[in-house]
């Protein structure tokens, strides 16, 4: 077993000479050779794709902008961080949603999927502003993070 897991990292990086010519070069399908160890190496650097929808392009997109413009505007804010880390917080949980959205119907998005892939990140800020004034009003919230 150790004889063929060497003679295939000799013929896998006799034609890749870093990492991401392994991943390319796996990618491409292009077979070193067969066998149990071909299929492991493959299964740990290959990228699963999953065909989604040509509908979610342009939400996408217009959510990266609406972020982008929303993240600059709370980094402009001086209050030692706090609305930028709540602004950042909203977007963990805004693209932590919005890939459950995609993943749930990735060729079949409904307008509602749409609507909340595109515009879903505003009221989730509200919220999560919300949230962290109702958190920060706790008083043994600081006193565990020794403020």
């Amino acid at each position: 077993m150790e004889e063929q897991k060497q003679k295939i990292w000799n013929a896998v990086w006799r034609h890749c000479r870093t990492p991401w010519d392994l991943e390319i070069a796996l990618l491409k399908n292009l077979n070193f050779s067969r066998g149990p160890m071909f299929d492991i190496l493959s299964s740990n650097c290959a990228m699963i794709t999953i065909p989604l929808a040509k509908e979610y392009k342009r939400p996408v997109y217009d959510a990266l902008i609406l972020q982008a413009i929303v993240c600059v505007l709370s980094g402009m804010v001086l209050d030692g961080g706090r609305f930028a880390h709540t602004v950042f917080l909203a977007l963990l949980a805004f693209w932590c949603g919005a890939t459950m959205i995609i993943l749930r119907r990735p060729k079949a998005p409904t307008k509602w999927d749409l609507f909340l892939v595109r515009f879903g990140f505003l009221p989730l800020v509200v919220l999560t502003f919300a949230l962290a004034g109702w958190v920060w009003s706790w008083n043994w919230i600081w006193r565990i993070r020794g403020v």
